[in-house]
């Protein structure tokens, strides 16, 4: 009798835990489409796009006797989606399925559409804010030790 009870309590754990796996699994998948639905209304998804050309770009200039058709050729070949799938891990780690659909409603709110539809510029315009501010902190610190004697090498 005992032997037959170990053997359901078994069998009900094993049952028990596959079923629990197939809920985590589950929950994952909706998770990663959560995700992915972020990305899209965040317009982050687009990232992928946008390294590619950088990157294609570059190498168009760096080496400038390939001829476009290779270069469009190669580009094409190339799957922005991958950098996607890249990322989804990340915000998994850091956010719950909660928080990705509450982050998911504020990009889908009026302000959220605002901030993104404004965030391409706020960050060029930082970007050449913060470049100025750098020079100028470097112009101190090179004065700074200029005046107490030492020599600034011309690299910097």
């Amino acid at each position: 009798m005992s032997y037959c009870k170990a053997l359901f309590f078994t069998m009900l754990i094993l049952i028990s835990s596959q079923s629990i796996a197939q809920e985590s699994i589950l929950e994952l998948k909706g998770l990663e489409d959560d995700i992915r639905e972020l990305l899209i209304v965040s317009n982050a998804a687009k990232l992928g796009d946008q390294m590619l050309d950088q990157i294609f770009n570059a190498y168009e200039k760096m080496i400038p006797n390939v001829p476009p058709e290779l270069w469009q050729k190669a580009r094409s070949e190339m799957r922005a989606e991958e950098f996607t799938e890249l990322v989804i891990p990340i915000y998994a780690k850091h956010f719950d399925r909660k928080d990705i659909k509450g982050i998911i409603t504020f990009y889908k709110s009026p302000i959220g559409k605002k901030l993104i539809d404004n965030q391409g510029a706020m960050m060029k315009e930082s970007m050449a804010i913060g470049l100025e501010w750098g020079k100028e902190v470097s112009r101190k610190i090179e004065s700074d030790l200029k005046s107490k004697g030492y020599k600034i090498p011309n690299s910097l």
